[in-house]
């Protein structure tokens, strides 16, 4: 946005709020707020390199802006573990569910929080606008010392908070999907949350 491509980026989030809509219709409103561009050619020195992660979003945007005739490789694993447990990490290729295979002008979109990783490129070049975005919560953003639990069915249900437990909320990035930062009440432990799974509260 600060280097003016806030238009792009509206236009992109205008033409897919209505696929979303009907594809995600539980997944409610949301804003692109960051956004950033790949090139990936052979003998990138990251090529060989690239890692299963998740994202700092609710929602991520992935639109193929170019790729070469010759292309090849580069494709996109989609993984989902064997339990959705802290610190289970999947691994491949035995937990790949999905291969995302690009095409120039067309865009995927997943959840930050779905396993991914791109695929090393074997000829051409690619290259992709990342886009993402975070739900749009019209509750009060809890602030930095308010004590605070989880909502029902929050998308983060373990961690600090787990089972009920009162928490205090110590710091706020104010940009990732779990911005967040909530210590338990003795102060040893924290995890992150996002904006939509907690809700304050006057007492422990």
């Amino acid at each position: 946005q600060d280097c003016g491509f806030e238009p792009v980026l509206q236009a992109l989030q205008d033409a897919c709020r209505p696929i979303i809509a009907a594809h995600m219709p539980s997944l409610g409103p949301f804003e692109v707020y960051h956004a950033f561009l790949t090139r990936n050619w052979v003998g990138r020195e990251e090529n060989a390199t690239f890692k299963m992660h998740r994202d700092r979003s609710d929602l991520t945007f992935n639109l193929c802006l170019h790729m070469s005739e010759d292309c090849e490789g580069s494709t996109v694993g989609f993984y989902v573990p064997d339990s959705e447990e802290v610190g289970q990490t999947p691994t491949d290729p035995e937990h790949r569910r999905l291969t995302y295979r690009h095409s120039m002008g067309h865009v995927v979109f997943h959840s930050g929080y779905h396993w991914h990783k791109t695929d090393p490129i074997l000829k051409g070049t690619r290259g992709s606008l990342i886009a993402w975005a975070r739900l749009v919560d019209n509750r009060p953003r809890p602030k930095v010392g308010d004590l605070v639990k989880l909502v029902p069915n929050p998308r983060v249900p373990d961690g600090v908070l787990a089972n009920g437990a009162v928490g205090v909320l110590k710091h706020d990035d104010g940009v990732s999907r779990r911005p967040f930062q909530v210590y338990d009440l003795e102060e040893a432990q924290s995890t992150y949350y996002g904006c939509a799974d907690l809700e304050v509260v006057d007492e422990p």
